[in-house]
């Protein structure tokens, strides 16, 4: 809490100052929410800043507002809190005292400019830290007009290793602190590499669309999809409505480009993850053609290297009408700002369902988070978790009881049986996180006794990696259990494959968690 009149009537001045700017005068409901935390704040009303009092008194839900079922103040603060670190990074940009929330709380703070952030460092170099981060990822610095590969990649160098200095710095601040941790045990992140995420999360250059479709789309997670565009050659075609594995959305793989075609994408510059979609919809068993392996396979070369060599869709998949997700790190436009991709038919004519590309950090993947809920979650860290996907088996259920977490939601909805997860991933080493907890079993929960009502293997890509797991014997009734394994590399298919089979009841697993080790 600030203390002494000055320092509130200087807190006070900061906020009328916040209100009356350009960037909140535009934006009236962050204005709102901003004002409404800082009053509390000021007045020492600290344990009325909570999440549903932010829900029913500035965003207009009812009373009724349950905070499981809705994330719409978790949003709102996270939209806040990057709209206040641009503020500070432009307009701003000469105050002294400052306006921040602290990730993971829902409480305004006053500091000081050149007063210690995160891990020690000046707030004005965090901010300053984030926003090149997010430009690097972008390609707005120095991106007004495409260059010279050597050139831009020498000029990124430079921006990267001041980037990089940066970040040492925090580094070495927060290694002198001890790890904070939440209640499943795991330590909280705050660390560049998580600033660095939330940069590119926030930067927006996304480019997805789907060949051969004539009308946008919307997944179920709510991503939005665009018509066919930037090619040239091949067909569209489109498949009978059918069920496709692995997949919520089988209208993404219903339909596609097939033959000899070409793609040339404008993108800004920077490093993308591109995923490549796939599903084989024409050969296979009872499908329109006989045949299987070997009956289609195609080449993709990206800005002149070749990707993919004799991609045979049924084989990568396990069959036919099965999703098929290839990613691929590390890609960039060409020197005349494009993404050259062609695909060259071999046996058969060469196919792609959807293209996507995000911004990612160089030589990273970006992360893949899963819940068996049916909606995107924005857990306490900031961090967006995706509705289930890649899997075949398992039922979903909703917990008898909470479980005692910082991020209870994320156990909101669990996934049981016999379970089978195919995770795309790129070439590299990844580490996993699968959260667990017992709520079904134990003397406090429906199902009753204790240990050895659910017991369970865990394989990834054919290896056991845990032989017995008894949730409730390990951490009893309504606690997260974070199993965590590291060095991980995807199977010639590029994909996480991750059974959790059942050796007494069922298999359960409420989220799964996937990052690249590379640093």
């Amino acid at each position: 809490m600030l203390q002494g009149t000055s320092k509130i009537e200087e807190a006070t001045a900061e906020i009328a100052f916040l209100m009356t700017s350009p960037t909140f005068a535009r934006s009236p409901r962050t204005a709102r929410l901003l004002d409404y935390l800082c009053k509390h704040y000021l007045a020492g009303e600290l344990h009325q800043i909570t999440e549903y009092n932010i829900a029913v008194e500035v965003l207009g839900r009812p009373k009724t507002f349950v905070p499981a079922d809705d994330a719409i103040a978790r949003v709102e603060v996270h939209r806040l809190r990057k709209k206040l670190r641009d503020f500070y990074l432009n307009e701003g940009s000469t105050r002294h005292l400052r306006v921040v929330i602290p990730t993971g709380s829902y409480v305004p703070d006053f500091v000081a400019a050149d007063s210690p952030g995160e891990g020690g460092t000046p707030v004005a170099q965090i901010v300053a830290v984030k926003s090149a981060l997010a430009a690097q990822a972008s390609g707005t610095i120095g991106a007004q007009r495409p260059a010279v590969q050597t050139r831009n990649n020498r000029y990124l160098y430079f921006i990267g290793a001041g980037v990089a200095t940066l970040l040492v710095v925090v580094l070495v601040a927060r290694g002198r602190q001890p790890a904070a941790s939440d209640a499943a045990g795991r330590n909280v992140d705050r660390s560049p590499g998580l600033i660095a995420e939330e940069a590119l999360a926030d930067a927006g250059l996304s480019v997805r669309f789907c060949p051969g479709r004539k009308t946008a789309f919307t997944d179920h997670s709510g991503k939005d999809w665009a018509t066919d565009r930037f090619y040239s050659g091949g067909e569209p075609y489109e498949a009978a409505p059918r069920p496709i594995l692995r997949t919520h959305d089988p209208e993404l793989f219903l339909g596609g480009r097939t033959g000899n075609f070409s793609y040339e994408i404008p993108l800004k510059a920077g490093t993308y993850e591109m995923r490549l979609y796939f599903a084989e919809t024409t050969f296979g068993p009872d499908q329109p053609k006989d045949g299987g392996e070997g009956t289609r396979l195609f080449h993709i070369v990206a800005n002149g290297h070749r990707i993919l060599s004799d991609f045979d869709v049924y084989t990568d998949s396990g069959g036919a009408n099965i999703a098929d997700i290839r990613v691929f790190k590390d890609v960039s436009p060409d020197r005349d700002g494009q993404l050259h991709l062609r695909f060259i038919s071999g046996v058969d004519r060469a196919m792609v369902s959807a293209i996507e590309l995000s911004p990612a950090r160089p030589h990273r993947m970006n992360p893949v988070r899963i819940t068996a809920q049916d909606r995107p979650y924005l857990d306490s860290r900031g961090l967006k978790w995706w509705p289930d996907n890649y899997r075949i088996g398992g039922r979903t259920a909703t917990p008898s009881g909470p479980v005692r977490s910082n991020d209870p939601e994320l156990y909101t909805a669990e996934l049981y049986g016999n379970i089978d997860y195919a995770i795309p991933v790129a070439d590299g080493i990844y580490n996993l996180a699968i959260y667990l907890a017992e709520t079904y079993w134990g003397p406090e929960n429906p199902g009753g006794n204790g240990n050895g009502n659910r017991v369970f293997q865990i394989l990834c890509n054919g290896v056991l990696l845990a032989r017995s797991v008894d949730i409730y014997n390990q951490t009893g009734a309504g606690r997260p259990l974070v199993l965590h394994y590291n060095g991980l590399a995807p199977n010639p298919q590029g994909k996480l494959h991750l059974n959790f089979v059942p050796v007494k009841n069922y298999a359960s697993v409420f989220a799964i968690e996937i990052e690249d080790a590379a640093r």
